[in-house]
């Protein structure tokens, strides 16, 4: 859900690519400046106490992607990923063949 809010939002590529742990673990790819967004708001949230974290609504969570949005707006493409809470980014990786973006390049033997 929040990766889905924030793509909306800044209206660019960022997708959950690799399931490596179902809840846990999870490989994203998408445009730097929406996966800074991704790791702000994980941050955020990894701040809020559990019960807190549970009942924020989707509009909440709708204005707080907005904001960060802008605020990552306002650094263009300067924004550098740094590591986070909940976040690492993986340093090399353009677009993992893996991405929807990617799908047409690929035999069909190797699409989803």
């Amino acid at each position: 859900m929040v990766v889905q809010l924030i793509a909306d939002e800044t209206q660019e590529l960022l997708e959950v690519v690799n399931h490596n742990v179902r809840s846990q673990q999870y490989v994203c790819a998408g445009h730097v400046r929406s996966l800074h967004v991704m790791s702000q708001i994980l941050d955020r949230f990894s701040t809020l106490s559990p019960q807190h974290s549970t009942q924020s609504s989707t509009g909440f969570l709708r204005q707080l992607v907005h904001l960060e949005t802008i605020a990552a707006q306002i650094h263009s493409n300067s924004v550098a990923l740094q590591r986070g809470k909940a976040t690492i980014p993986l340093q090399g990786i353009e677009v993992p063949f893996h991405s929807r973006r990617e799908y047409d390049g690929l035999p069909p033997s190797l699409t989803p």
